[in-house]
């Protein structure tokens, strides 16, 4: 069994802006350490929360449900945490810009603007290929 002191040892870092890749590493941390009791997945990533996840969370802090806990947490911070796809799609479709990245580099920063569940991999596809073929354009018109 994994000692306290080692599990806080290999605690990420919480990320409130990417709060699903904060998760993803946690579980994998889990996972390494053998730790399949559910309340101790719930109770680790709630002592690493910074203060603004924190109060987005102290319902299910105060008031935890019994049973899935730590599922029930992730659900919960990440939609919670996440912007609102609104705000994500207008930074896509406003604020983003090529630059200097190569497509692939641009397609990455895309993706992880936008999670997949909110807009199909086809249509944020659709907005990146307009985005470049209008880059190169205004690029041949210089």
């Amino acid at each position: 069994m994994t000692s306290k002191l080692q599990m806080k040892a290999q605690m990420p870092q919480f990320l409130p802006e990417k709060p699903e890749l904060c998760f993803v590493k946690l579980e994998l941390s889990f996972d390494q350490n053998e730790i399949t009791n559910e309340h101790t997945r719930f109770a680790v990533p709630i002592n690493a929360l910074d203060t603004k996840a924190t109060i987005k969370a102290t319902d299910i802090i105060l008031r935890p449900i019994t049973e899935r806990q730590h599922t029930f947490l992730k659900k919960l911070l990440i939609d919670r945490m996440s912007k609102p796809f609104q705000q994500c799609i207008q930074q896509v479709l406003n604020n983003e810009q090529m630059g200097d990245r190569t497509s692939s580099e641009y397609w990455r920063q895309l993706h992880a603007i936008i999670r997949e569940e909110d807009l199909p991999d086809m249509k944020l596809r659709h907005i990146w290929l307009a985005q470049m073929d209008a880059q190169c354009t205004q690029g041949g018109k210089r």
